[in-house]
C-alpha cells in the first residue's frame, strides 16, 4: 500500500493520503484506488487536498510507475523505487534522477525513458509482489 505526502518547501504543514494501491494522475486530478475516488486537484500551480495547497508530494513505500493512453492500454513499468519526488510537474525517483515532466499547456506526461507522451501516469504499489 501507499502514502501520498503533501508538503510545503517553507512550513512544516503537510497532509498525507491514503493508504492506496495505487494513485492516477490523468490531468488536473489525482484518483486514489481501489475505487477512483479523487482525492487532489490541481489549480494555480499547487495540488489542493482538501483545503489546503501543497507544490511538492512525496511516495516513501516501495512503488512502480507506468504511464497510459486516452484508452487506458499500459506502457512500460518503470521501477521499482523507493522514493518517489514530484515538484513543479518534474518526477524524480531514488537519487533524484529525473523520470517524467508533466506539459502543463497539452495537460501530458513526458516519460523521459521512452521519450513518448502520455495523459496518464499511475504510481502503484509493489509491496504485494517484492
Amino acid at each position: 500500500m501507499l502514502n501520498l505526502h503533501f508538503h510545503r518547501a517553507s512550513s512544516n504543514s503537510s497532509l498525507t493520503i491514503g493508504p492506496a494501491p495505487w494513485f492516477r494522475i490523468a490531468g488536473n486530478f489525482i484518483r486514489q484506488g481501489p475505487h477512483g475516488a479523487i482525492v487532489g486537484t490541481f489549480r494555480k500551480h499547487v495540488w489542493e487536498v482538501g483545503s489546503e495547497h501543497f507544490p511538492v508530494y512525496e511516495c516513501f513505500e516501495p512503488h512502480k510507475i507506468h504511464f497510459e493512453d486516452a484508452g487506458g492500454g499500459a506502457g512500460p513499468v518503470l521501477g521499482p523505487f523507493s522514493h518517489l519526488h514530484v515538484e513543479d510537474g518534474t518526477v524524480t525517483v531514488a537519487a533524484e534522477e529525473p523520470v517524467a515532466k508533466f506539459i502543463d499547456p497539452n495537460q501530458l506526461w513526458l516519460c523521459y525513458d521512452t521519450d513518448t507522451y502520455w495523459p496518464v501516469m499511475v504510481i502503484e504499489s509493489t509491496s504485494e509482489t517484492v
